[in-house]
């Protein structure tokens, strides 16, 4: 199968100023993205999605495509993120003039991912065809058991009300989506009318542990993965 690896970084971050070329342990935060997925040994394509002249800079210098610039409609903050990785992978076809089976989109916020969390992935995807495959975590928080909303009327009630369930180890297993790892499908990618990755009902899970599923989203987070690093993260991955 012929793929495509997208890396979508705008230069805009709101929580942490220019987050996505910031140093981290010494490096550019996507520099640690685009090391995995240059270690992906399939047949693949990597490029960048960006609107941003110093992204672009730089992940030239790291041998990364970037084929165009991408446009300001979606480089705001609005936009969804399967709004970009099609018009990427639109463009793409079109430029390299190849048709892919797949994407895989890398966030670049998650720098602890590892080359097995690649490998998994995509092994899971290609033994359960779904249309889209994504990450997750086991999610400490349960909506059957220890989640509460406010209902219009202002009353507290648990989230998800399925016979009330007295004992954590009971309740149905749920899982946090971390943003690290989505493959997509060609025929999901050809749907225009698809536009979340939950549009879908074939879907498919990769189970990441939760510090190689991190995700950067403060400067506490960025402090955290350095931390982490500078233990000796990814000595043994």
């Amino acid at each position: 199968m012929k793929g495509l690896i997208t890396i979508c970084a705008r230069g805009g971050s709101q929580g942490v100023p220019r987050k996505n070329i910031r140093l981290v342990n010494g490096k550019p935060l996507i520099q640690y993205t685009i090391d995995i997925a240059k270690k992906f040994n399939q047949d693949v394509r990597i490029v960048c999605s960006t609107d941003s002249a110093d992204i672009i800079k730089l992940v030239n210098e790291f041998g990364i495509d970037t084929p165009f610039v991408r446009s300001a409609s979606l480089s705001n903050n609005k936009c969804g993120k399967v709004e970009v990785i099609r018009d990427c992978f639109m463009r793409c076809e079109d430029i390299y003039h190849e048709e892919y089976d797949y994407v895989m989109d890398l966030d670049v916020t998650n720098p602890l991912r590892t080359i097995k969390d690649l490998e998994n992935a995509f092994d899971i995807y290609n033994k359960s065809t779904p249309e889209i495959l994504f990450s997750v975590t086991s999610s400490h928080k349960n909506p059957y058991f220890n989640m509460v909303e406010m209902d219009k009327s202002g009353n507290i009630q648990l989230v998800k009300n399925a016979g009330m369930y007295s004992r954590r180890q009971d309740v149905p297993k749920v899982y946090s989506m971390n943003a690290s790892i989505y493959i997509y499908s060609r025929d999901f990618m050809l749907d225009k009318n698809k536009l979340s990755p939950l549009s879908s009902d074939k879907i498919s899970i990769y189970e990441m542990n939760a510090k190689s599923a991190v995700d950067i989203d403060s400067i506490d987070d960025l402090e955290y993965v350095e931390y982490l690093i500078k233990r000796g993260f990814f000595e043994n991955e």
